[in-house]
């Protein structure tokens, strides 16, 4: 299985060192460079199963913009054509 994150699950895992739980679950783990930035700017240490993509499509980010923001866009935007599992954005908790 695929996931495609942002930097917020990233953060929110390394912070209670349970990083690895992503990969336990989900086995690939895409982030795009500007979020790969992010985490190295907050001293978040990327592990070597993370890949760091940028979306090839920039019109498809521009499209997204419209439903979430620029960092989540640029997240789900390199697998977007493919479909992935999961997309990893800020989590939500049921009221």
């Amino acid at each position: 299985m695929i996931v495609v994150s942002d930097t917020s699950p990233i953060t929110s895992l390394a912070d209670v060192g349970e990083l690895q739980l992503l990969r336990v679950l989900f086995g690939t783990v895409i982030i795009p460079r500007a979020v790969s930035s992010e985490l190295e700017r907050g001293r978040v240490v990327i592990p070597d199963w993370v890949a760091v993509r940028d979306a090839s499509d920039p019109a498809m980010v521009v499209r997204l913009t419209a439903e979430v923001d620029l960092g989540e866009a640029k997240a789900i935007a390199p697998r977007a054509g493919n479909h992935p599992a999961r997309v990893g954005t800020r989590p939500t908790c049921p009221v």
